[in-house]
């Protein structure tokens, strides 16, 4: 329990450090750099929860590598589009909105497809319990990465004691 919670609480702290910090790295990609530990948080959080051998730990890491810059580069495509649609909305012009919209599912399409071919490749390496498991943890880090990233409303305040979060506080989605 306790190297999840350490993993979780690496992954929180590094996404909330402000930007000025992290473009304190490495000249070059630091947010190539933040990525790659982020991956690295991820399979490691992966290996402990699926229990994987060496064998299948390694495997697993060279097919997510494999995908990592495919989906990163949907990614960003879906956040600009997104940002451009939502720019786009509030002057209510539907010539402007259509082919937004339809880049955005396409984008979305495409990053659904790059997932479930990923999956087909690790299946193989899982046992079926595995494979449950990882659909599992891979949403739960997709529901914590979201609630890191959801802005904290203007005037909002936490509550006393807040600057020690407790277990509860810093795990975010189902109980494990």
């Amino acid at each position: 329990m306790k190297p999840k919670r350490t993993l979780l609480l690496a992954l929180l702290v590094w996404l909330a450090l402000p930007a000025s910090l992290q473009a304190q790295g490495p000249v070059g990609a630091p947010e190539d750099s933040k990525r790659e530990r982020i991956h690295d948080l991820i399979l490691q959080r992966l290996n402990t929860e699926l229990g994987l051998n060496p064998t299948q730990s390694q495997q697993l890491a060279q097919i997510m590598r494999k995908y990592q810059q495919q989906r990163w580069g949907l990614k960003r495509q879906q956040r600009d589009l997104t940002a451009q649609l939502r720019a786009a909305s509030t002057g209510g012009n539907d010539a402007q909105v259509q082919p937004l919209l339809q880049k955005l599912t396409a984008t979305r399409s495409q990053l659904d497809q790059v997932d479930d071919q990923m999956f087909s490749e690790i299946r193989p390496l899982l046992t079926p319990m595995q494979q449950a498991k990882y659909l599992l943890v891979m949403d739960e880090i997709r529901q914590e990465v979201k609630a890191i990233r959801r802005p904290i409303p203007p005037g909002y305040y936490p509550p006393p004691g807040a600057g020690t979060p407790s277990q509860d506080a810093v795990r975010v989605g189902p109980p494990y």
